[in-house]
């Protein structure tokens, strides 16, 4: 399994770690790749230092439409003042990310 760890930002200006293995860095990259250059949305498992898994969801919005008012901050400590990016996909395309 490919080991990950990302450290988001808990306030403004503050600093976003990603930590991983040579597996799990490249399988970042090669999501990041596929957005970029393929397809809109997509997802890849991980795995943390206690073995829990987690998907990444990465999605392309290449509109300008986010906003504070729009999709919820990424601080931790302003979780859902907003809306969830969930609303970048909708509920049945979400469901697809994620299943097994």
């Amino acid at each position: 399994m490919k080991f990950l760890h990302i450290y988001g930002q808990r306030n403004e200006h503050d600093d976003v770690w990603i930590v991983g293995d040579k597996e799990g860095l490249t399988a970042l990259r090669d999501l990041l790749n596929t957005i970029i250059d393929d397809v809109e949305r997509n997802s890849s498992e991980f795995i943390t230092a206690d073995h829990e898994c987690y998907k990444i969801l990465a999605v392309r919005s290449d509109e300008a439409t986010l906003d504070a008012k729009e999709v919820c901050l990424p601080y931790s400590s302003n979780v859902y003042k907003g809306k969830h990016p969930i609303i970048l996909v909708g509920p049945e395309v979400y469901r697809s990310l994620v299943k097994p």
